[in-house]
């Protein structure tokens, strides 16, 4: 597995979902503080959803430690999609932010 930790700022607002499984998922943009490395969509689940969307909001810079996965799914109207991003495993909101 490829495991990142990277410090930037959330620049969407969390989107809350839950899978057909109801396990609750929220996921947004991330992007990297020194913006070498761009905007990553990230994505959590269960205990760390729940934390990431109670306690963090748009703009709000945190370092968080994950897996970096691609993937490849179906779009709605049928075509193949491939998406990288950040299954986030833990997070920390740096010490300016409320």
């Amino acid at each position: 597995m490829n495991y990142i930790t990277i410090s930037g700022k959330i620049k969407k607002e969390l989107k809350l979902s839950y899978t057909k499984e109801g396990i609750m998922m929220v996921s947004s943009l991330f992007e990297d503080l020194d913006q070498k490395n761009g905007a990553f969509r990230i994505v959590a689940f269960d205990d760390e959803a729940a934390k990431l969307h109670a306690f963090s909001t748009e703009n709000c810079i945190m370092t968080i430690t994950g897996i970096l996965q691609n993937r490849k799914f179906k779009s709605k109207d049928g075509q193949s999609q491939f998406i990288t991003e950040i299954v986030v495993k833990s997070h920390q909101k740096q010490k300016n932010q409320a």
